[in-house]
């Protein structure tokens, strides 16, 4: 049993947790697409893909309620051409799927590293009163 009066005791956010998650399947995702591109290009008959699709299923199961709820209307050919391209077993169809989910996640800032904000600083007296007022 947690003690959550304890001062040792740690505790998460659960979005934090599923963000990590999603990291851990991407990554996962992507180590399997490293490993049949290596091994395609050394000329071994490789197996990996299906392991990329397995990964890349995985990875879409996470998201997909949230897609659905982004793609909603009339971008949702886009989600159909997404699920075709994941159901495929052809690399490109799979390295396709890869490519818009990992574009997915950056918009939604999972995996942006680049959030740094951008300050004009010729107009630093602006910045602060929207700040500060």
């Amino acid at each position: 049993m947690v003690d959550f009066d304890a001062a040792t005791t740690v505790a998460s956010h659960p979005g934090f947790i599923l963000q990590i998650l999603i990291i851990e399947k991407r990554e996962a995702l992507l180590n399997a697409i490293e490993e049949y591109v290596y091994e395609s290009s050394m000329g071994i008959k490789s197996n990996k893909i299906h392991l990329v699709k397995a990964k890349l299923r995985s990875l879409y199961q996470e998201l997909r309620s949230a897609l659905q709820r982004d793609y909603a209307g009339p971008k949702n050919a886009e989600l159909a051409t997404l699920g075709s391209q994941i159901s495929s077993d052809r690399f490109q169809d799979l390295l396709t799927a890869s490519n818009f989910l990992s574009d997915y996640l950056d918009r939604k800032q999972v995996t942006r590293f680049d959030t740094k904000r951008q300050y004009d600083t010729r107009r630093f007296e602006e910045h602060n009163q929207n700040v500060i007022g």
